[in-house]
């Protein structure tokens, strides 16, 4: 057993034979059961909570910083992010583009082609008809 202890356990049975045993507890429970150096007083609660206070403070500081950074670094990742695809999808339009000048364009050659034959085919078949109305113009004539 400790001295302090020992002193605590002589001093409660002074005040029981003195007060009786329900006194003596209550008085030994108001006093506190470390030595007085060992209590805090309000002074250095409102010291550590300060110091709490400013802890916290610095550490809100820091959580606010660092969240300011990540989201300036995923904003700035998102823009790189939003501009390649915006690149991408002027590229992927500039060659639609490309790929439906060339598709116009052969479709137009085809549709030429297509009219030349039919052309050439509607005249041929008007010089045969011609030619045969003047042939039976000739045989009736």
């Amino acid at each position: 057993m400790s001295k302090q202890d020992r002193a605590r356990t002589e001093l409660h049975e002074r005040l029981d034979d003195t007060m009786g045993q329900d006194a003596a507890d209550t008085l030994m429970g108001y006093l506190p059961p470390v030595g007085w150096a060992d209590v805090a007083t309000k002074r250095d609660l409102d010291a550590a909570t300060a110091l709490t206070k400013a802890e916290i403070h610095a550490e809100f500081g820091l959580m606010r910083a660092e969240m300011r950074q990540e989201l300036r670094s995923g904003l700035s990742e998102l823009r790189t992010e939003l501009q390649t695809d915006i690149n991408q999808s002027r590229t992927d339009v500039g060659e639609l583009r490309a790929e439906m000048r060339t598709g116009f364009a052969n479709v137009e050659a085809r549709f030429e082609r297509s009219l030349r034959q039919h052309l050439i085919a509607v005249v041929g078949t008007v010089v045969a008809a011609t030619g045969t109305l003047l042939a039976i113009s000739q045989t009736f004539g």
